[in-house]
């Protein structure tokens, strides 16, 4: 079980999600990168890589990303993460 990843509908579940992901993280290890960054108006998609450690396990992951976000009137509307979980969830299990 990832404790950071589960479905989110409000805009402060949302935001939890970058808390709990770093409660849970070791924050010097932290790294992200942006490779792509495509924009049609309100609509953009972003892809990447992450990578860190597990503070419960010690184990590290790595993996690349997909976020499409849409911003209206300068608010994050909808924000949809695609992510390989699976390579995050071995990092979590001891």
């Amino acid at each position: 079980m990832v404790p950071w990843i589960r479905p989110r509908r409000t805009a402060a579940e949302c935001a939890a999600q970058f808390d709990e992901l770093m409660a849970h993280t070791v924050s010097q290890d932290a790294q992200a990168s942006i490779d792509t960054c495509l924009i049609d108006d309100t609509d953009a998609v972003l892809f990447g890589h992450l990578s860190g450690t597990v503070r419960a396990t010690g184990k590290s992951f790595e993996r690349p990303f997909a976020v499409r976000p849409t911003v209206e009137n300068g608010r994050i509307t909808r924000h949809h993460l695609y992510e390989n979980s699976v390579s995050i969830a071995a990092a979590c299990t001891k």
